[in-house]
């Protein structure tokens, strides 16, 4: 096996398990906020978080520039050149800090004026101010290093160290779950252990890259950060559109019932993601090496794996995820969380989020900024328009349907421009097949709802069920890979070092 495929398998494989890290913290923490203190509070925190989630926003847009700027000088080894990327990224990342800061200040002074919250207001700001140091210890104090590492294929690095430290999160909450409870103390807790990722980075980072932390800034190194930026606030706004909305004109609980749907469908995500993040790198160096037919072949078979995947993961969860829900509630009566409607349109939506995945991190690792911006702040507009208007009539249905619409526009735009502007040749194929998993996925469903056991009412039950599903959508996977994706999964499986 080569050594590119095989860094890319490893960083796979870690990615993956940081997921499954991350599936066991977003099931076990929200389960122990609703036992301790209700949907109202689950509601509470999910917004509170989604509002604060700004920050990834930050990442997203400018990590996307540091990464196809590094790309180049790692393949060249060109040290210097690196350095000063990082240092712009850092400095970056310092200025967005501070804007961040004056954010979280505002909003812990204001949401509990504007939202009853169910707790004292001087609680509740402190609760705030928690939540949001909790998230700027994991960004901004470890991002660039992360960048870095990500860009080199060293994804593993990343992934396992954040691995360890969301199972010590998920361990600290459980021993506060017997023994302190108290929901602010949980999250100072949190915070805390946060802390130790971006000490590791930094002994990392300082040990096996030669880095000049005080070269001066020059003009044109990141030249598109703000453009990029802009992007991804626009993806943001689009990605936060529903759960701003219902807080607004709805109620926390329904808030909790929308939070904890979404659970399941950002845990799947977040595994679509993973795989993503661990092709990325070597999409990035052969976009920097030059070889079309080298970059066409690593496109396809990144195209394959994450679209692949993406079927089985969502096909899955479409069957699963109502009678998981039901049976994750059980015993919680203050909100009606069977909602079969909503489930099968936001799995759809999510859906089409992981089959256009690798378009959107093409088209970042080509630095295709300016011409995505366009389109990104038309998904955005698309999901808020419809989402309000579609809300006081269908309720949680009706922003699940923004939401759906917004990404089919954004996949289509984003098909186009890989097709144009990196791979240069027509991308109709890849838009057959998009429709085809999407007819394939939803047969399946119905299939599954015909023929399926009635009603599922514990965990060993569904447990059997999920297995049993999964085994069949990996089937009807493998006949999709061989009739849509032939050449690229003959490829996959066959792949050498030269």
């Amino acid at each position: 096996m080569n050594k590119k495929a095989g860094i890319t398998k490893i960083n796979i494989a870690c990615s993956v398990l940081l997921q499954l890290t991350v599936i066991a913290g977003g099931i076990v923490i929200p389960r122990i906020i609703l036992t301790l203190f209700g949907s109202e509070v689950n509601g509470l925190v999910s917004s509170v978080n989604q509002f604060l989630n700004y920050i990834q926003l930050v990442e997203g847009g400018l990590g996307g520039v540091v990464m196809a700027a590094l790309y180049k000088p790692l393949h060249d080894k060109d040290m210097k050149s690196v350095s000063e990327i990082y240092c712009h990224s850092a400095h970056f990342f310092r200025q967005i800090g501070f804007i961040y800061i004056a954010y979280l200040v505002i909003l812990a002074i204001v949401y509990p004026l504007l939202v009853n919250t169910g707790f004292g207001y001087f609680y509740s700001v402190a609760l705030i101010v928690v939540l949001g140091v909790n998230l700027a210890v994991q960004y901004f104090l470890s991002v660039s290093y992360r960048l870095l590492l990500n860009a080199d294929r060293k994804v593993y690095v990343v992934t396992l160290i954040q691995s360890v430290i969301n199972i010590l999160n998920v361990a600290s909450a459980v021993f506060c779950f017997y023994f302190f409870k108290d929901l602010l103390f949980i999250k100072i807790i949190s915070a805390l252990i946060f802390l130790i990722q971006p000490v590791v980075f930094s002994v990392y980072v300082k040990k096996h890259y030669p880095i000049e932390n005080n070269l001066p800034l020059k003009k044109g190194v990141l030249s598109q950060r703000w453009v990029a930026f802009g992007n991804n606030f626009a993806y943001f706004v689009h990605r936060n559109t529903d759960i701003v909305v219902l807080t607004v004109f709805s109620t926390l609980s329904t808030v909790s019932v929308y939070s904890v749907y979404m659970m399941v469908v950002i845990a799947l995500r977040g595994v679509i993601e993973a795989v993503s993040t661990a092709f990325v790198p070597s999409f990035g160096k052969a976009l920097a090496g030059g070889d079309r037919e080298e970059l066409a072949k690593t496109f396809d078979i990144y195209e394959f794996v994450v679209q692949i995947s993406s079927y089985v993961l969502f096909s899955c969860c479409l069957i699963l995820i109502v009678p998981f829900v039901m049976i994750y509630t059980m015993g919680i009566n203050d909100a009606d969380y069977y909602q079969p409607v909503f489930a099968v349109l936001i799995v759809i939506a999510e859906f089409i989020c992981g089959i256009r995945e690798p378009f959107i991190r093409a088209a970042s690792a080509a630095a295709m900024f300016k011409k995505v911006a366009p389109h990104a702040f038309i998904e955005a507009a698309l999901n808020i328009m419809i989402s309000l208007i579609l809300i006081g009539k269908y309720g949680i249905a009706g922003v699940a349907v923004g939401t759906i619409v917004a990404m089919v526009y954004r996949m289509i735009a984003q098909m186009v421009l890989v097709g144009k502007g990196i791979l240069h040749r027509s991308m109709a194929k890849s838009a057959l097949r998009t429709v085809v998993l999407v007819i394939v996925l939803l047969g399946t469903y119905f299939l599954f709802g015909w023929f399926g056991p009635n009603g599922i009412e514990s965990i060993g039950a569904w447990i059997v069920y999920a297995v049993i599903t999964f085994v069949i959508q990996c089937i009807v996977a493998a006949m999709l890979g061989m009739i849509l994706y032939r050449n690229a999964m003959t490829s996959c499986f066959k792949k050498r070092e030269k």
